[in-house]
């Protein structure tokens, strides 16, 4: 049903890590409960104390952080890969204007009814999660988007108007400072959604295949021995084409 859908199941993160262990020649990427970029740098960099990350483990899948709080991830490039932010994560104001810039250039091409404002809105609803301005942008966007003249307004254009909306309710909400991400920061990554997992056991080790039991063969002339073996090899070949024969899924 929709309802279970939505219900997230149990996080089991030590199974990808024994995965990963499993598998030394594949990459994995890690999905589930990844709610702050605190919690990234941990699956991806470990933490102090705790297992370390199988060199193997080399992403980590975020939806409902991107989605729902996407300024969350304005220090990402700093704090999980070590290169510079870029310019345009100074503040939301930045963050907006360059999402506008970036679809006027994407649909440059397109006429302005043949563009769904509300695709377009989507990345950017949660832009004030958390703070004043929020209920006025995502109504604003509602309004705007649905209204006659709307739909012959592009959607950088809308979105620019509710910004301007916010900026006359709380003149600091656009450019109030972005609290920067603490990789490493255990209290900030509990706070994230990370309460699961956090200090991975070492995997198991694989369980050792058990020796076959050794032949001895005895009282058997040379030519027995041979045909015993000729017999055996053709055994393990007829196995093998059937095998092969089977459609597997």
């Amino acid at each position: 049903s929709p309802a279970q859908n939505r219900t997230i199941p149990p996080l089991m993160y030590d199974r990808v890590h024994r995965l990963c262990h499993d598998f030394p020649d594949l990459n994995f990427s890690i999905n589930g409960g990844i709610s702050s970029v605190e919690a990234i740098h941990a699956h991806l960099h470990g933490v102090e104390g705790c297992h370390t990350v199988p060199r193997n483990l080399v992403g980590a899948m975020v939806g409902r952080l991107a989605m729902n709080k996407p300024v969350a991830l304005w220090d990402i490039d700093r704090a999980v890969f070590n290169v510079p932010n870029p310019e345009s994560t100074r503040s939301r104001r930045t963050l907006a204007e360059s999402y506008c810039e970036y679809i006027e250039g994407r649909y440059a091409d397109v006429p302005v009814e043949n563009v769904s404002s509300h695709m377009c809105f989507k990345p950017i609803l949660g832009l004030f999660s958390g703070i004043k301005g929020n209920k006025i942008f995502r109504q604003q966007l509602d309004t705007l988007g649905r209204s006659k003249e709307g739909r012959k307004t592009s959607a950088a254009s809308i979105i620019r108007q509710a910004l301007a909306a916010v900026e006359q309710a709380y003149p600091t909400a656009l450019d109030q400072p972005l609290d920067p991400a603490c990789p490493g920061d255990f209290s900030r990554i509990r706070e994230g959604g990370f309460e699961q997992g956090l200090c991975l056991p070492a995997p198991e080790p694989k369980a050792q295949a058990e020796e076959l039991p050794k032949v001895t063969i005895v009282n058997m002339g040379q030519d027995e021995v041979l045909d015993r073996v000729a017999r055996m090899k053709q055994a393990v070949a007829d196995a093998r084409g059937l095998c092969d024969s089977i459609p597997w899924p």
